[in-house]
C-alpha cells in the first residue's frame, strides 16, 4: 500500500498489510491482536508526527502499567493500581493509545487513550478514574474498522471532523462507552 505523504488525513490509519501473512507466536498476547499483526504492521512510534494516528510496530507491542502511563504517583485510587494494556499506538498529539487488559470500569479488550488532547474522563463505568482518560472503542476490532471506514481522523481522540454525520455518531459512541464523562453530559 503506498502512503499520500501529502495528507496527513488521507493516508492509511497508522499501520499497513502484510503482503503475506506472518506467524505471530506470543501466546500472552491477546486473540485480537495475534491475529491483526499476523497481517498488519504498525508504521511505529518513530514515524511522522503529523498522522493523525500510528500504532506500534509488532516489536514495540508491550504490556503496561499505571506508573508506564501516569508517572511514579500513586494510582487514582486502589483499582487503577492493577491496571495493565497493551501499548498499541500514539496519537498525533502524543496521546497513547491502549488495548485494556485490566482497569476499573472499562471491558477488558476496550481501546482505552489517555493523555492531554480532548479528553474528558472518567473512563466507563469508573467515576472516579482519571479525567485524561476516555474509552474510544468497544473492541479493538471496532476501532479498527472505524479507521478503516471513516479513516484515521476517525480515532476518536478529537472530535473537529469534517463530516457532521461521523462526529455525531462518534460523539454518541463516546458518550455510551464513557457514562460520567462530559460526552455524556453526566458528572460524578
Amino acid at each position: 500500500m503506498d502512503l499520500d505523504e501529502d495528507d496527513p488525513d488521507a493516508r492509511p490509519p497508522g499501520y499497513l498489510p502484510l503482503d503475506k501473512v506472518r506467524p505471530v507466536e506470543n501466546p500472552g498476547l491477546p486473540p485480537d491482536l495475534r491475529a491483526f499483526y499476523a497481517a498488519h504492521e504498525g508504521v511505529g512510534l518513530s514515524g511522522p508526527s503529523d498522522r493523525p494516528v500510528r500504532l506500534v510496530k509488532f516489536a514495540e507491542l508491550r504490556l503496561v502499567g499505571w506508573s508506564d502511563l501516569f508517572g511514579s504517583g500513586e494510582p487514582i485510587h486502589p483499582g487503577w493500581g492493577s491496571f495493565s494494556a497493551f501499548k498499541i499506538g500514539r496519537s498525533d498529539y502524543g496521546d497513547e493509545i491502549l488495548r485494556v487488559v485490566t482497569a476499573p470500569g472499562i471491558p477488558r479488550g476496550s481501546v482505552l487513550a489517555t493523555g492531554v488532547s480532548v479528553m474528558f474522563g472518567p473512563p466507563g463505568e469508573d467515576r472516579d478514574g482519571p479525567e485524561g482518560a476516555l474509552i474510544v472503542a468497544g473492541s479493538f476490532g471496532k476501532w479498527i474498522a472505524r479507521l478503516e471506514r471513516h479513516g484515521p481522523i476517525a480515532h476518536g481522540l478529537y472530535l473537529d471532523l469534517e463530516n457532521a454525520e461521523v462526529e455525531d455518531e462518534l460523539k454518541a459512541e463516546l458518550a455510551a462507552l464513557n457514562p460520567y464523562s462530559r460526552y455524556a453530559g453526566r458528572r460524578r
